[in-house]
């Protein structure tokens, strides 16, 4: 069994969750403005009925990244210099082939495919946390509930705390992560999510075999989409010299990317 380098979970504490209210304001459209005053009321007593049922988790994995460097397309691994370089030789030789030789990562004996935009990125790190965060089964019963009411501003207000909680259980998650590598002077980088950036979603079940089974009790179906619905998984690239680097929309071809057009709304 491939070797663990570090592992951690736990509950998330309400309080020590980084919500982010303009994040939940341009979901449910506000591009920059603030929401009229009936809105922010409407959305202040929903957050505290979001409050009273949410039980966020979190839970990760540090692996050696087994295929660490870059992999041109002829399949001979090369150490790049930077990222750039290895977005070069990836743009130089064309889209990779699913299941060739130099489009993979291996991490605890699994062969992952992050598609052209994260490879580069990823495959230079010496390390690699698998990980999930969730808002939790409690939290997902009260959306549903939410949904079934019939009340469309109910349904559609809370699925934008959601997704914000999820995403605030993720970045919990990264930081108790900074914390846990800090010691061996490593740093961590940005989170990648299968689903985006052409990252086949499907590769979930992949990731999910190197955590604990049903982490943060998520589940996949046959889709490989995850319940509750208000969770999160990725991988973030770990260990010495990794630097944070802004996310590469801007030269992603993808026109149909949620996070993306959030980005471009948040420009504007």
């Amino acid at each position: 069994m491939a070797e663990i380098i570090k592992e951690k979970s736990g509950e998330i504490p309400f309080g020590e969750l980084d919500i982010r209210q303009r994040d939940i304001w341009l979901g449910m459209g506000y591009k920059g403005h603030t929401p009229p005053e009936e809105v922010l009321e409407y959305l202040e007593h929903l957050e505290k009925e979001a409050q009273a049922v949410t039980r966020a988790r979190y839970c990760f994995r540090v692996y050696r990244n087994e295929k660490s460097g870059t992999v041109c397309r002829e399949g001979q691994f090369t150490k790049a210099a930077s990222t750039d370089a290895a977005a070069q030789c990836s743009s130089e030789k064309g889209a990779p082939d699913e299941g060739s030789e130099w489009d993979v990562i291996q991490v605890g004996g699994v062969r992952l495919h992050p598609g052209e935009v994260i490879l580069p990125i990823a495959a230079e790190a010496e390390y690699e946390c698998i990980f999930t965060a969730s808002s939790g089964m409690e939290f997902h019963r009260w959306l549903k509930d939410a949904g079934a009411s019939g009340d469309i501003m109910r349904q559609f207000t809370a699925d934008c705390i959601g997704s914000e909680i999820a995403e605030a259980a993720a970045r919990y998650a990264a930081d108790r992560l900074t914390e846990s590598v800090s010691d061996r002077g490593w740093t961590i980088g940005n989170s990648y999510s299968p689903g985006y950036c052409g990252w086949n979603v499907t590769e979930q079940r992949k990731m999910f075999s190197l955590l604990p089974e049903e982490p943060c009790g998520i589940t996949l179906n046959d889709s490989c989409l995850m319940t509750p619905v208000k969770s999160v998984s990725g991988i973030i690239p770990v260990g010495p010299g990794v630097v944070k680097k802004r996310y590469s929309c801007a030269v992603c071809p993808r026109k149909d990317c949620f996070k993306k057009l959030r980005l471009k709304r948040k420009e504007q």
